[in-house]
């Protein structure tokens, strides 16, 4: 295990397309170094998060991208910065956390990290370590507060599936 971040650089060039990479330095660094004369203007740090493993974060967030990734041989996903971020945190959680915030993460009334770091004014890794720490009397009241008496939904949050074994 390495520890290092996890990010996404987008460049005003090549728009609708997203690099997500790794590194000891950070996002910003990598940038910096990436904008060279072959690129015409600099890349834009969209997304970090630091990990413990940020190697094989990056590797598995890179696998849930596939299908988007525009070379086989490079790092680039023709995908919103949100998509490429939420994969990163969803590879991390998934690397990290126990099923059930896995599956919480995955429900249909899971809450939007960008949004909700937003409005919280923290960055959206600082919301994922939050959500680490909640337990089923947290999510259950976080639940009921949310939807103040609109239909929420029929699943129950800890009986669903467990995810495959990794």
């Amino acid at each position: 295990m390495s520890k290092g971040y996890v990010y996404v650089l987008s460049n005003p060039s090549m728009p609708g397309l997203v690099k997500v990479g790794r590194s000891i330095k950070g996002g910003a660094a990598r940038g910096n170094a990436l904008y060279q004369t072959g690129v015409p203007t600099p890349y834009v740090l969209e997304f970090e998060m630091y990990c413990e493993d940020h190697e094989a974060i990056e590797q598995n967030a890179h696998s849930e991208l596939d299908l988007m990734r525009t070379n086989p041989n490079r790092e680039f996903f023709t995908a919103s910065v949100n998509e490429a971020a939420s994969a990163i945190m969803k590879c991390y959680l998934e690397w990290t956390c126990d099923d059930r915030l896995v599956n919480c993460l995955m429900f249909e009334a899971a809450v939007d990290v960008f949004a909700l770091s937003h409005r919280l004014n923290l960055a959206p890794y600082d919301v994922v370590e939050s959500i680490v720490y909640l337990d089923k009397e947290s999510v259950n009241s976080a639940i009921e507060r949310a939807f103040h008496g609109r239909k929420k939904p029929t699943s129950n949050l800890y009986s669903l599936p467990a995810r495959k074994a990794k």
